[in-house]
């Protein structure tokens, strides 16, 4: 049966590597989900795949107006068995010869799940030009509480009150789904032309917990990720009773979040101020003010502090260039200034602001503490071109510290050597992944391939990276599948 979907989703699309974004051989479509649970009908998965109307092919239909087919094949496994699976076409709005860009195009649906974790695999086939076809697969996870907890966070560009009925309508608006949104509740890069972003969520079991006339307070804030300083412009509280489902449909002003990464912290507190659920989301901003200025870094004293015997100027550059890992946006910036100017005493100053912001009871606690870890990266991480806080493991390793679980898979005939590494738990996330691989198979460098992480690289396609390309031409699709589920085996065990 094809399905004629009318909405038009009047975005522009930028492509980013951090998206669930594929491209094959032109096709361009962004793809996230979010879970939610009805009340009736118990949990659910929905997804949002959106299409870049220029990138497909188009026909004439019977009224002589251009049209685009998609056939999409959506199936969900768990434990190696489907579950639930759907198999439909997709007609594009259609449009005339004189338009220069078509529309681009959403596709939603949804699938009723049980608690459980499930792998999501999507294919897509251009119908007028077959040859041109994608597939990827996403982890999912259904894991409702008996406790008070929210829903994911669906991010979205734009909403508005409706009547209608429809998978893009829930609790009487009509929502346009954020393309870009890598993974449920997280961007991982908002763009400086973006300044606005909506965003759903569902808080349940507060009428189960709380009674109907039980109170609580709802807030929700952007803070800087590393600093956990509040954005105040972004602060904002909502008084609540005991509901089924409550949801919060708010807009987010991001016109005065400047470049560097910040978190998305939505709570709820009952009235004695006790914290009953929380759900937050990172993501990376790009946006430079006019002029980065530190106006009371000219006060700042460093006679007798650590730093004053920080002479040297290539390690003072060099002790600057660590930090970036856990820098803000605007704290990078002002470094590479300092850097520039080449003034040894201004570098010093901020980098006794820096470690003083951090801890101000001891900051040269901290920068020891920090300077341990980088030491470690460069020893274990370094190349001869990078040092090791260089390098993507050496990021990863000093902005969200030492792996659970490192796994490394050396060179086979298949494959280029990889490693997974696995955070079991990072803040209220569990089950972060992070692919690196060696396509060189020299020196020690591993460039990140693909991660779940917040606001890190997602690739559809890393498994295909990892497989030599001469594997991928000459072997049967037999052979290959066996080296696939090899690598996605790897990649999935439980530890």
């Amino acid at each position: 049966m094809k399905h004629t979907y009318l909405f038009i989703v009047a975005i522009v699309l930028i492509g980013l590597s951090q998206s669930s974004e594929s491209k094959a051989e032109g096709l361009k479509s962004f793809f996230n989900y979010c879970t939610f649970v009805s009340p009736n009908q118990g949990p659910y998965v929905e997804t949002y795949l959106t299409f870049a109307g220029a990138t497909l092919r188009y026909k004439k239909n019977n009224d002589s107006l251009f049209v685009a087919d998609v056939a999409i094949d959506i199936t969900i496994t768990k434990n190696d068995s489907v579950v639930s699976f759907k198999k439909y076409q997709i007609e594009s709005p259609p449009h005339s010869q004189e338009v220069i860009v078509p529309p681009n195009f959403l596709d939603i649906q949804r699938f009723l799940l049980d608690t459980g974790s499930y792998l999501l695999y999507i294919k897509m086939v251009d119908l007028n030009d077959t040859t041109r076809s994608y597939s990827f697969a996403t982890d999912v996870d259904i894991a409702p509480s008996d406790n008070i907890y929210f829903s994911d966070i669906q991010l979205l560009q734009s909403f508005s009150p409706s009547t209608s009925t429809g998978s893009h309508i829930k609790n009487g608006f009509a929502m346009t789904p954020y393309p870009l949104q890598a993974t449920p509740g997280k961007i991982s890069f908002v763009p400086e032309n973006v300044d606005t972003i909506s965003f759903y969520v569902e808080i349940y079991n507060t009428l189960k917990i709380l009674g109907d006339t039980g109170e609580y307070l709802i807030s929700y804030y952007i803070e800087e990720e590393n600093s956990r300083k509040k954005v105040r412009e972004n602060i904002r509280f909502i008084k609540a009773k005991g509901e089924v489902v409550k949801v919060v449909l708010a807009k987010l002003n991001l016109s005065s979040i400047y470049s560097g990464n910040y978190r998305f912290v939505i709570k709820v507190n009952d009235k004695n101020n006790k914290l009953l659920a929380i759900r937050a989301f990172s993501f990376q901003r790009s946006k430079h003010p006019v002029e980065v200025n530190y106006d009371n870094l000219l006060e700042v004293a460093i006679n007798n502090t650590f730093v004053s015997h920080m002479k040297n100027k290539d390690a003072l550059i060099n002790h600057l260039k660590c930090i970036q890992v856990i820098s803000t946006g605007n704290e990078v910036i002002y470094a590479q200034n300092r850097i520039k100017a080449d003034d040894v005493y201004d570098m010093q100053q901020f980098f006794y602001y820096f470690w003083e912001k951090r801890n101000p009871a001891d900051p040269e606690r901290a920068w020891k503490e920090y300077h341990a870890k980088v030491k470690h990266v460069n020893d274990r991480y370094g190349s001869i071109m990078f040092q090791g806080f260089e390098t993507a493991r050496g990021r990863i390793f000093l902005f969200y510290g030492p792996p659970t679980v490192q796994n490394k898979y050396r060179m086979t005939e298949n494959t280029f050597p990889y490693e997974i590494w696995q955070y079991n738990k990072l803040g209220n996330l569990t089950n972060r992944k992070i692919v690196f691989y060696n396509p060189a198979m020299v020196d020690n460098e591993y460039p990140m391939l693909q991660s779940n992480l917040i606001g890190e690289s997602r690739n559809p396609k890393w498994i295909d990276k990892l497989v030599k390309p001469e594997k991928l031409k000459n072997t049967d699709q037999a052979a290959l599948q066996n080296i696939y589920e090899e690598i996605q085996r790897n990649y999935q065990v439980v530890y």
